[in-house]
């Protein structure tokens, strides 16, 4: 009996310990390049809505003899006229990862901050960086351009409730990880039973999607939902986004110079310059001595997925057995 609780206390107290390192990580996501402004996720920023250019003043000529109906002229759009994003032939995730993305398209401010960044490097490295960044706004440009305006509006909540609402009621794995996620980051309290959740987190680690990955990680990085009583020595921290990501890079994701993870990153944030996703980590993300905490964190991850051994992985720790005595 006496060997069998101190196997216990071992098992709980290495459980501990991982937490604790996992926890230390947190305070160093991606703040080297770009300050501890960037340590809030992107929808708890403050609104700023994005600036929108006129278009050409309309063309005057000689011939025009009367002026149009009065009816006509500026007439104001229907207010019960359902939003032309919510008929765009995109699924929920995509929806709510460019509501959560693109709102920084655009963004003055944080264009001042990469041009002052750019001053540190060498002129060669500067072309470099500006080469990577122009290609990278190039892509995100098109692909943000409807999805640009100021978060916590009227329009972005309504919007973020709606596609939420569709994540949750989609059959499709990913979307339903996205509703978590996205329902987690804005605050919403924890659900009163957690083993549902637990449940649809093991069904993505089971299914054999690396891409998944990353959305488990988001879900994880909120203390509203991801804290280790509720979900274990994963959950509660910013790490958990990055180590579950780069755990996806391991197991086949796209985290190429070409991916979504690293042109978001370089056009939004300003990181440039990264053949991967892993790269970006390693040098922007964390220093050294928490780099090789964070790489044994996704080989167990990778280990566990590989091997089988997801069951209970997102179960809180036990309770420690009291021992007689109080010893």
């Amino acid at each position: 009996m006496a060997e069998r609780t101190r196997g216990r206390r071992a098992a709980l107290l290495s459980g501990l310990v991982l937490a604790l390192a996992l926890g230390s990580l947190g305070v160093h996501q991606l703040n080297r390049n770009t300050g501890d402004r960037d340590h809030k996720p992107m929808a708890v920023l403050a609104d700023r809505a994005t600036p929108t250019l006129p278009g050409p003043a309309p063309a005057v000529t000689a011939t025009t003899t009367r002026p149009a109906p009065v009816a006509t002229q500026n007439a104001p759009a229907d207010p019960d006229a359902p939003d032309p994003l919510l008929s765009v032939p995109i699924s929920p995730r995509a929806a709510l990862d460019r509501m959560r993305r693109c709102y920084a398209v655009n963004d003055a401010e944080q264009e001042r901050f990469r041009q002052a960044q750019l001053r540190w490097l060498s002129p060669q490295a500067q072309v470099l960086e500006r080469v990577a960044y122009a290609k990278a706004k190039a892509w995100a440009e098109p692909r943000c351009k409807d999805w640009s305006f100021a978060v916590h509006g009227e329009r972005w909540k309504m919007l973020q409730e709606t596609f939420i609402e569709r994540a949750r009621n989609s059959t499709d794995l990913g979307d339903r990880l996205a509703a978590l996620a996205a329902s987690s980051q804005r605050g919403d309290p924890a659900p009163t039973d957690m083993q549902p959740v637990r449940e649809l987190l093991d069904a993505a680690m089971r299914s054999g999607d690396p891409n998944l990955l990353l959305e488990i990680g988001r879900s994880l990085a909120s203390g509203h939902l991801g804290h280790i009583a509720r979900l274990g020595i994963y959950g509660g921290g910013n790490h958990s986004s990055i180590a579950f990501a780069l755990a996806g890079c391991d197991l086949g994701a796209a985290c190429g110079a070409d991916s979504e993870l690293v042109l978001y990153a370089c056009a939004m944030q300003g990181r440039c310059g990264y053949t991967d996703y892993p790269s970006l980590v390693y040098d922007a993300a964390v220093g050294r001595d928490d780099a090789v905490i964070l790489r044994g964190v996704v080989d167990q991850i990778v280990q566990r997925i590989r091997s089988g051994q997801t069951a209970g992985m997102f179960d809180p720790p036990p309770k420690p057995i009291p021992l007689p005595g109080g010893g």
